[in-house]
Order: structure tokens, then sequence, then C-alpha cells
């Protein structure tokens, strides 16, 4: 099993109960958060380091810094749609996906966003939600990016 498989693993066993946390109580601990950025950062760039070639290294920067600033000026819009913590998940999200191509981080983020939207849709229909409430976003994240991992990862 590659290293970077490793990563991807490391992902989801310290995402999957960071969601959790989130749709409780709305926020994403920095222990996780932060946690997972060393994590994938050592392994990724480890993983890609052993290459000739160092684009797929340069691609996973640039995604994570890429989906970084989308999602901090999302932070920043009136009404702060997103917190801080769904910022630096998106930066291991595009980090983990950006060795595939910065396209990958990007469809995982949109597939996020439409998962979420889905979901927000669904709440405020059922009457669960109001449609000014706010939607813990860090699961669909998660999911966006497992999705999109597999897809990446398999093929």
């Amino acid at each position: 099993m590659g290293v970077l498989v490793w990563a991807h693993l490391a992902f989801a066993l310290v995402a999957l109960p960071m969601s959790l946390i989130d749709l409780r109580e709305h926020r994403l601990p920095d222990r996780y958060t932060l946690s997972l950025w060393a994590i994938t950062a050592a392994l990724v760039m480890s993983s890609l380091a052993d290459q000739d070639d160092g684009t797929r290294a340069e691609s996973a920067v640039a995604a994570s810094a890429l989906v970084v600033v989308v999602l901090w000026i999302l932070a920043e819009w009136p009404g702060r749609p997103l917190g801080f913590g769904d910022v630096k998940l998106g930066g291991v999200m595009g980090m983990q996906l950006g060795a595939y191509g910065i396209d990958a981080a990007f469809l995982a983020l949109a597939s996020s966003v439409i998962l979420g939207g889905v979901w927000a849709v669904r709440m405020v229909k059922s009457g669960r939600m109001g449609p000014r409430d706010h939607l813990a976003f860090g699961p669909f994240m998660v999911a966006g990016t497992l999705i999109q991992l597999l897809l990446v990862a398999s093929g």
C-alpha cells in the first residue's frame, strides 16, 4: 500500500469523527483539523517527493491553497456562512486530492456544496431547519472528499 493511500486512510479515520462533532456542535476542533493538516502534509508530500516529476506535489500545494482561498472568502462573506474550521478542512481536502490534479479538489468542493444544498433543502422542507439557519458544512466536505478520493484513487 502506497504512502498516499495511508494519507487517505488517515483522512477518513480523523475526518469521520470530526464530522460528528461538527453536526453536534457546529465546529471543527483545531485538535482534529490541525492534526489532519500535519498528517496530510507529511504523508502526501513524502509520497510525492519520491517521484521524479514534481508537478503532482506542486498540484497538491496549489489545490490546497486555492481551496483555502475560496473557502476563506466564503467565511468572510456577509452572514458568515462558513467557519474557519471549514477553511482549515478545505486545505486538507485540497492537498489530499490535489495530488491527482487541481480539478479533483474542485470536483470534491462542488460535490460538497451539492450534497450540503440537497440536505439543507430537505431539512427546510421538513421544517427541521429554517431558511436562515446555519448548516454544519464539514460533514459534506468530508463526504465530497471521500467520494472523490474513491473515484480518483481507484482509477
